[in-house]
């Protein structure tokens, strides 16, 4: 899928995808699609498969514990500054929690399924560079969400 210029601009708005290197970068961004997100927006349930893998870039997702099926504790946040559906990333189907949209109003990027085939390397990418400065190709590009 060919990104507009624009498209690429706000998937520069997640940290984790800003800080990849330009090629690591470029590979990840033509699995990515912009997309609404609105309050209670499920991405995955659990114990049920997790077949997408979110970066917010303005919206933020609840990660909850369930225990007996119905009481729900809240376990994690993730904004612009993280990902969603990190098992999957991971290499695993499933997650003992659930996770949806808190926040709605915002954007986020998604990876489709077919992409998690080469996810091993970007994982490796994006757990070494989430502490650096961004690269020198997004510097021009919104370091964070507007508000």
């Amino acid at each position: 899928m060919e990104q507009a210029p624009r498209e690429l601009d706000e998937l520069c708005g997640n940290t984790l995808l800003a800080a990849l290197p330009e090629v690591e970068f470029d590979r990840l961004s033509r699995c990515l699609e912009v997309v609404d997100v609105q309050l209670r927006d499920g991405v995955y349930q659990p114990r049920q498969p997790i077949s997408e893998v979110y970066f917010p870039l303005t919206a933020v997702f609840s990660m909850v514990a369930v225990a007996d099926d119905r009481l729900t504790v809240e376990v994690g946040t993730v904004g612009y500054e993280g990902m969603v559906g990190l098992p999957l990333f991971l290499g695993a189907s499933t997650s003992p929690n659930a996770a949806f949209c808190q926040i709605p109003g915002g954007r986020s990027g998604w990876v489709q399924q077919i992409c998690t085939s080469s996810s091993a390397t970007t994982g490796r990418s994006i757990a070494c560079c989430s502490g650096s400065p961004r690269p020198r190709w997004c510097s021009s590009r919104r370091t964070s969400p507007a508000t």
